[in-house]
């Protein structure tokens, strides 16, 4: 207990627990500021060609004649950035002068002062007018004498060239509290210390203690150790100066020439004189705001915007959701106004009309409709010292708040990492390694901090000197050149003024005392604290309406009459011809890369009138689309050592089109830093539309264009925004993943933290929109058609159609229009999973079909129980709360978590949550655990799809039934069983899992529209992805209704998988720009490992081996690919003649390959790297015999001989002639053929093999998997 004679100043929070620290002071520099310029650009003089020369001439023009010690080391004034696209003009470091020069010029309109966006650590030293405040007071002026004595916890080697001496004093709390525990440690229990330490960027001896006694020693020994400066941010009732231990320790710190700084205290304006350290000798210290506002940015439907206060600690995702006013309600004085409000809206609270204050608005806030609130109250000192703000909500007041004073409100600096720094809702407790603190406690060490540079810059000055200059220079006005406002601000509560450090550098005059002098001086000083105001959020919404159909119809286009200058003419009268009612058929797009056609609204009598005209082919009805997710890159083995990504210079100038929901060009993956000029051969554009101009592009992103006619006519009654910016996040994942530029530092709420780069992060974007919150096959052919005739490298398509045949499949046909050009379509398998046979909708030979796999990270919370035991369990929960000691609740009766079990589980605990009987589904358990008052969960759970989510918005951790066991064991031998679980780790390499894993939702082979040819070709990582996201969608949920938006997303599926191929593609067709497309897809599948990390067969994530059904030749393998050593190539004519083997009639196989080709040579033995032998039904119990030849060509370097490995499926026999290939040079071609013979049995419907060429020296190993499976008319 602490001794009733001394208390700490800490701030009047009833949140915080121990908070504390420092001061801020208001700098007004003498040096060159940064300015914004604008300019009217019509004022240019013509000999300028560009604006750019134009502002660097005019800042020549305005350059100061003068210098002064502030500004001399920038004598020139510096230009920043030229505007020419949101307004004309630039931004430049200028002095006061040269911006009164500048005014002179013609075309001048105006300037201001930049201002800082984003405050970077504590902002209160910028605040200050200080750049750097560590550093400048060396080691060696800290003290000779000192020593590190931390005691328990705290052994000499913390101590460093900052932390120079620790010491510990609880003699004097030990002797008035003989009955407490006292730990004999300097090492910081309640984060205060730590706090204003880290502000004065170099206290040296912290020695808190809780008595009188306890300070003066600490005193003391600073004063014997030789500081040079005594910070004490802690307060003491005694009035009388000869009972005051910072009286009497000051006096003689002061003799020794040691300043002393001290908190005025937190009594604020309770009484009359309300700081009881009047001591002359010190500096003592109020506390004032910074020019930092915490702000919520609250968009009204209208369109205004008002900037109120906030501190929610998290990202919530609020978009346009309904608002709730009603003038009796909004008193907010009861439970009932929230739990009656309606569904996901936002409630207005009118604290002024009631008796309710924030506290209570957050208390009656979790749990109910109500997403986030809207706080209109006068009364708010107390809010803006705090940043207790557990619920989504913003604070403003009938009138506008005054930016004042100087920094001591809510300063961010080092905390103590295991105590709670802030709360979301009603018990998920928060822990930070930095935490926003108020109080004198903070104004403190910033006085102290300046005091030490000063002492540095001044050695032969005296601590009175020192104190007068900071005294003397002080600023009694606010940013606003106002004078400084408290309720009414006078010396009695600001004292001399906000500090201004470099004015106190060179002060002009000071005014100096001996001790003798310091006797009879008497200054008080309260604390003053402020205000300010924050905001919230928006989302967005959308609905479903329908109508007549769409058909997308392939036209024979040799066909077309000469009187037609264009194809879009004769489609356009041949709708005319058709028209057989009132209302008109509506063409939407015409289609003249991918394949020849168009797509329009048509009635059935339409369609029926199109079939009887020249040149109609085919017509089917336009399908709905949907999406089928940056340490994958390592996984994927590449390097800048060597390999892959140097070979082909990182993917440079290679174009990708991202055909999807979009892009958020703002998004740092896509910066254009070290891309070099766009292609010449680039034939595309930026129309981005709406929200997206032309200047959004740059040298990543080269092209943008969105298609949505065909939705469009779909839902003619739904709004669709006219605009290639991503509204949903999808296709800014996939694009930065295939291409993305290189951004450190990024994470998913603290998981996976690192660099994000894409596979190929110097290849070109091109963006072509399709999805808009629903999409139909029209928009995805007119996104992909456009792509081929703007010239892309790779067209890139994360979605999925439900189409079974090739000739009504946009895959297989623009696919096959964009092969023709020379022009490779990647492609995800689809997330059907195992749900049936044959799950796999585009089974189209000529794309690269893409499975999804694991990575080898671990997303980890680490359990650790009373015992000692530390279990490693999963968790993404998105967020640092704080769990230590907690009571565990393990009952058998309670484990299935259900909303009745957990109303009888006691509050503040951890439940034991068993998923595997009773409540199974995770996403239940979780959405229960939300509504509870327990602290958090261990979770036993088997079901693997926990693990493809990053969904976690409870904290808690999932384990297995196993380790679930281990912690059943110790809570029922325990009296008091207790856990700690500590979140946001990252677990690399051979973890918990072996990887990769097949995806237990990537779809499965064989493919729908065509099960000749095997498909997915390759596996790709895809399972919890980081990338970049759209930041205005939600990312992550706390709780049962807030929700979180990030810039990078953690997102699985074979959309992730997908665009991890298309870079791979991109990095190989930069590195052998002469190779086929064919050549690059069979060096990805040949070299392909079917193995995982532990060098055992790939299995799926619910443990059975996967076959090439799901993971196609394995999975992919960059830099082996590089150099295959042979290649299985093939040209379009054996595409062709693949098409003309498959049946279909003449307008169908016409709908593919259009009239350019004819049918001449059928064959269904493609030269392509797989192979796969069908059973049909009418085949069964027979034995059956396929033959296939194929040509190998050696890309090696120079004559190599092959031989054989064959690995023949059961129940199979599989010979290879020959056995042996004989190259005498590179680029040297040669035959075989596989026959293989098999009993036609349903009981084994699925077999595995493989044939492999090994090269004689043991580099090269070209695998191609075998694959005998049933057909699909054994399952219809």
């Amino acid at each position: 207990m602490m001794s009733p004679s001394l208390k700490m100043a800490f701030p009047n929070s009833a949140v915080q627990l121990l908070l504390s620290l420092f001061l801020l002071v208001h700098h007004v520099s003498s040096q060159r500021s940064t300015y914004i310029v604008h300019m009217d650009k019509s004022s240019m003089p013509n000999p300028f060609s560009s604006h750019h020369f134009w502002y660097s001439s005019l800042l020549t023009s305005s350059k100061s004649t003068s210098q002064t010690c502030a500004n001399a080391d920038k004598s020139e004034p510096k230009l920043i950035y030229t505007y020419d696209h949101a307004f004309h003009g630039f931004s430049a470091v200028l002095s006061a002068d040269e911006v009164e020069a500048l005014k002179n010029s013609a075309g001048f309109i105006s300037a201001y002062k930049d201002s800082v966006v984003t405050p970077d650590t504590i902002h209160s030293t910028n605040f200050l007018g200080l750049t750097s405040a560590s550093g400048l007071w060396p080691a060696s002026n800290y003290g000779k004498d000192g020593a590190c004595n931390g005691g328990e916890d705290f052994n000499s080697s913390l101590c460093n060239k900052k932390i120079i001496g620790a010491r510990y004093f609880n003699q004097g709390g030990r002797a008035e509290n003989p009955d407490r525990e006292f730990k004999d440690s300097a090492r910081d229990d309640d984060g205060h210390g730590t706090h204003v330490a880290s502000i004065a960027a170099g206290n040296i001896v912290l020695f808190f203690g809780a008595a009188e006694s306890d300070m003066l020693a600490g005193m003391d020994q600073a004063v014997a150790d030789g500081v040079d400066i005594i910070s004490v941010s802690i307060s003491s009732r005694a009035e009388d100066l000869y009972e005051s231990p910072f009286a009497i320790a000051s006096f003689g710190a002061r003799e020794k020439g040691i300043m002393v700084c001290t908190s005025a205290g937190n009594r604020g304006t309770r009484g009359v004189r309300t700081i009881f350290k009047g001591v002359p000798w010190a500096v003592v210290v109020a506390s004032g705001t910074v020019d930092c506002w915490f702000a919520g940015t609250l968009t009204l439907g209208n369109g205004k915007t008002i900037t109120g206060w906030t501190t929610f600690p998290a990202r919530a995702n609020i978009r346009n959701l309904q608002l709730v006013y009603n003038q009796t309600s909004s008193a907010c004085d009861s439970p009932v106004f929230f739990t009656e409000a309606p569904s996901d809206s936002i409630f207005i609270c009118n604290l002024n009309t009631g008796n309710a204050d924030l506290g209570t608005v957050m208390l009656y806030q979790p749990g109910t409709n109500v997403l986030a609130s809207i706080v209109i109250t006068s009364t708010t000192a107390e809010i803006f010292r705090s940043t207790s703000l557990p619920e989504p909500g913003v604070v403003i007041t009938p009138e506008e708040g005054e930016e004042v004073m100087a920094p001591g409100v809510l300063i961010l600096a080092a905390f103590h990492p295991q105590l709670m720094a802030t709360r979301i809702g009603r018990n998920i407790d928060l822990s930070s390694d930095y935490n926003l603190i108020s109080g004198t406690s903070m104004a403190c060490p910033h006085v102290s901090g300046i005091a030490a540079l000063l002492k540095a810059a001044h050695p032969d000055w005296g601590p009175a000197a020192i104190q007068s200059a900071m005294m003397t220079t002080a600023n009694p006005l606010d940013s606003n050149k106002q004078p400084i406002k408290d309720l009414e601000a006078s010396p009695l509560g600001i004292g001399s003024g906000h500090v201004d450090p470099d004015r106190a550098l060179d002060p002009g005059l000071v005014y100096d005392a001996s001790v003798q002098d310091l006797v009879n001086l008497k200054m008080e000083f309260p604390n003053a604290v402020f205000h300010l105001l924050f905001s919230l959020l928006f989302l967005l919404v959308h609905h479903v309406s329908s109508q007549r159909s769409t058909y997308i119809v392939h036209m024979d286009k040799s066909t077309m009459p000469k009187a037609f200058s264009s194809h879009h003419f004769w489609y356009s009268s041949l709708l005319t011809s058709s028209k057989r009612s009132v209302s008109e058929p509506k063409l939407i797009y015409t289609y003249d890369h991918a394949f020849h056609g168009f797509s329009a609204v048509l009635s059935e009598d339409e369609l029926e009138a199109l079939k009887n005209s020249a040149g109609f082919i085919s017509a089917y009805k336009d399908g709905v689309v949907m999406p089928d997710t940056t340490h994958s890159s390592k996984f994927l083995g590449l390097t800048s050592a060597s390999g892959l990504w140097p070979a082909s210079s990182y993917g440079k100038d290679i174009i990708i089109g991202i055909v999807d929901s979009g892009i958020w060009p703002e998004s740092p993956s896509f910066s254009d830093d070290g891309m070099t000029e766009i292609p010449a051969r680039w034939k595309g554009a930026c129309n981005g539309g709406e929200g997206f101009n032309a200047s959004l592009c740059n040298r990543k992103i080269i092209g943008a264009r969105y298609f949505n006619q065909g939705i469009r006519a779909e839902d003619p009654d739904q709004e669709f925004k006219d605009s290639a910016r991503d509204d949903t996040g999808h296709g800014t994942h996939v694009a930065s993943i295939a291409a993305g530029n290189i951004v450190e530092g990024v994470s998913f709420f603290g998981y996976a933290p690192g660099t994000a780069r894409g596979v190929a992060p110097r290849a070109r974007l091109a963006v072509y929109k399709v999805l808009f919150r629903g999409a139909t096959e029209s928009d995805l052919l007119a996104g992909m058609d456009q792509a081929i005739a703007d010239g892309v490298d790779i067209i890139s398509v994360s979605i999925s159609s439900r189409a079974n045949n090739l000739y009504e499949s946009p895959f297989a046909i623009a696919g096959f229009g964009a092969r023709e050009k020379g022009i490779m379509l990647v492609t995800s398998a689809g997330n059907r999973g195992t749900r049936g046979i044959r799950t796999i909708f585009k089974g189209v030979p000529w794309a690269v079909v893409v499975a999804s796999g694991t990575v080898d990270r671990w997303f980890a919370g680490t359990l650790t129980l009373g015992n000692g035991k530390t279990i490693t369990g999963w968790t993404t929960y998105p967020a640092t709360a704080i769990l230590r000691n907690v009571p565990v609740v393990y009952n058998q009766s309670l484990t299935g978590c259900t909303t009745a079990e957990l109303a009888e589980a006691p509050e503040n605990t951890i439940i034991v949550c068993n998923t595997t009987i009773g409540n199974t589904n995770f996403d239940i358990v979780m959405e229960d655990l939300s509504n509870s008052n327990v602290k958090a969960a261990i979770i036993i759970a088997e079901e693997t799809s926990i693990f493809r989510f990053s969904t976690f918005p409870y904290p808690g951790v999932v384990i297995t039934a196993a380790q679930g066991q281990q912690v059943a064991d110790y809570a029922l031998a325990s009296a008091t069983p207790t856990a700690s679980i500590d979140f946001q780790q990252t677990i690399l390499g051979r973890g918990p899992r072996a990887a990769p894993a097949l995806s237990d939702d990537s779809s499965r082979g064989p493919g729908r529209s065509y099960e000749g040819i095997l498909k997915p070709d390759l596996m790709a990582p895809g399972v919890l992805i980081l990338a970049a996201f759209q930041p205005h969608f939600p990312a992550a949920r706390i709780g049962r209704n807030i929700d979180l938006s990030a810039d990078y997303n953690l997102l699985s599926g074979t959309s992730m998988a997908c665009p991890h191929i298309s870079g791979v593609l991109a990095l190989l067709k930069a590195a052998h720009p002469d190779w086929s497309l064919a050549a690059i897809q069979s060096a990805m599948m040949t070299t392909a490992n079917p193995l995982d990390n532990t060098n055992q067969p790939i299995r799926a994530q619910d443990g059975s081996v996967a076959s090439p059904l799901g993971i196609g030749s394995g999975h992919v393998d960059p830099n082996r690919a590089l150099d295959p050593g042979l290649i299985y190539d093939a040209s379009m004519q054996d595409l062709v003649n693949l098409v003309c083997s498959m049946n279909f009639t003449r307008n169908q196989t016409l709908t593919i390959i259009r009239s350019s080709y004819n049918c001449t040579n059928p064959s269904s033995d493609l030269n392509y790297p797989s192979f796969v032998a069908l059973i049909r039904a009418a085949e069964m119990g027979r034995t059956l015999t396929r033959r296939f030849r194929r040509r190998v060509t050696n890309v090696g370097n120079g004559a190599a001989t092959y031989k054989v490995t064959v690995e023949v499926p059961v129940n199979t026999t599989a010979v290879v002639r020959p056995q042996t290939l004989v190259f005498g040079k590179k680029y040297e071609t040669k035959s075989y053929s596989l026959t293989i013979r098999y009993k036609a049995d349903i009981e084994i419907q699925h077999r595995e093999g493989a044939v492999i060429w090994t090269d004689q020296t043991g580099k090269y190993r070209v695998r191609s998997p075998i694959m005998v499976s049933a057909a699909a008319d054994n399952f219809e």
